[in-house]
């Protein structure tokens, strides 16, 4: 397993680390699972959500445009 690292600033650090311990999982797992729902987030361009706005929108009732709110959202397991 490769091992990849980043510089943050403190006040950023404290919030990983936070957000980690909150959910009862190590910085590691935290992080890789951040970056893994962000890689397979929506491939929606700027002209489909524009789409929204203007009302010629080519998105279905079901796309996702936004991660969900709720952190228990199934959606985010």
């Amino acid at each position: 397993m490769g091992t990849l690292s980043f510089h943050t600033d403190p006040a950023f650090e404290k919030r990983i680390r936070s957000a980690a311990r909150k959910r009862g999982i190590p910085i590691s797992k935290f992080l890789r699972d951040s970056v893994e729902r962000s890689l397979e987030g929506p491939r929606l361009k700027g002209a489909d959500v524009r789409g929204i706005v203007s009302g010629k929108s080519r998105l279905k009732p079901e796309d996702s445009t936004l991660p969900p709110w709720n952190e228990s959202d199934p959606l985010l397991k």
